[in-house]
C-alpha cells in the first residue's frame, strides 16, 4: 500500500509542472509581434491575397483563459484588369489596406503537452478599410479614394509552443469579417510570431 502510493505521488509530482510549464502562474502579461497573410474571400472583385503584420498586448487572466488586444495591418489587396469601350482598352485598378483593432478571448482547452498549448480564439472590434481605385485609357482617367471603419469579428484557433518560461511561439488561423459599410470585406488569416511573457 505505501508502494502505491509512493508511486502515485511520484507521478503527480511530476505531472504537476509539466502542466504549469506551458503557462508559468507568476506570468500575468505578454506583448508579441508577427507576420499575417490572409486568403481573401471579398465579395465582388478578383482581389489578390495579402501579407501583413500583427501585434498583441495579452493578459493571462486565467490557466484556460487569455484576454488579448490585437492589431493587424495588411498591405494592398490588389485588383486590376482592362475593359473595352469603344474599342479603346481601358485600364483599372483598386487597391485595400485593412487594418484591425479587436479584443481577443482566447481559451486554452483544458489539457497541456508539457510546453505546447491549443486555444479556441473569439474576438470582436474595429476594422479600417482604406481604399483607392483608378482607370487609365486614352478616354478617361481618373481616380477616387474612400477611407470607412465599421465593426469586425474573428473565430479562430490558435496553437502556442512555449520553449522557456517567458517566450512563446505561436500560430494562429481564423476566420475575419466586418460588419455595417464594411460587410462584404472577409478573409482567412493565418499567422505567426512570438511573445515575451512578463
Amino acid at each position: 500500500m505505501k508502494r502505491n502510493v509512493f508511486f502515485v505521488c511520484l507521478i503527480c509530482t511530476l505531472l504537476v509542472p509539466l502542466t504549469l510549464y506551458a503557462q508559468s502562474p507568476e506570468k500575468t502579461f505578454y506583448v508579441g509581434v508577427g507576420g499575417n497573410y490572409a486568403l481573401e474571400n471579398f465579395d465582388g472583385g478578383d482581389f489578390d491575397d495579402s501579407f501583413g503584420f500583427n501585434a498583441k498586448f495579452g493578459l493571462h487572466a486565467h490557466r484556460l483563459l487569455d484576454v488579448e488586444f490585437n492589431f493587424d495591418w495588411f498591405d494592398k489587396f490588389d485588383d486590376s484588369g482592362t475593359i473595352t469601350a469603344l474599342g479603346t482598352p481601358i485600364n483599372w485598378n483598386s487597391e485595400l489596406e485593412i487594418m484591425t483593432y479587436m479584443l481577443t478571448l482566447k481559451g486554452y482547452f483544458p489539457f497541456s503537452l508539457e510546453n505546447l498549448r491549443l486555444a479556441v480564439v473569439v474576438g470582436g472590434g474595429l476594422m479600417n478599410v482604406d481604399g483607392k481605385s483608378s482607370i487609365d485609357s486614352t478616354l478617361i482617367s481618373g481616380s477616387f479614394s474612400a477611407d470607412e471603419t465599421d465593426f469586425c469579428g474573428k473565430l479562430g484557433l490558435a496553437f502556442d509552443y512555449y520553449p522557456t518560461r517567458e517566450i512563446s511561439i505561436g500560430t494562429e488561423v481564423n476566420y475575419t469579417w466586418a460588419f455595417g459599410d464594411l460587410d462584404g470585406i472577409e478573409y482567412v488569416n493565418f499567422s505567426i510570431g512570438v511573445a515575451y511573457h512578463f
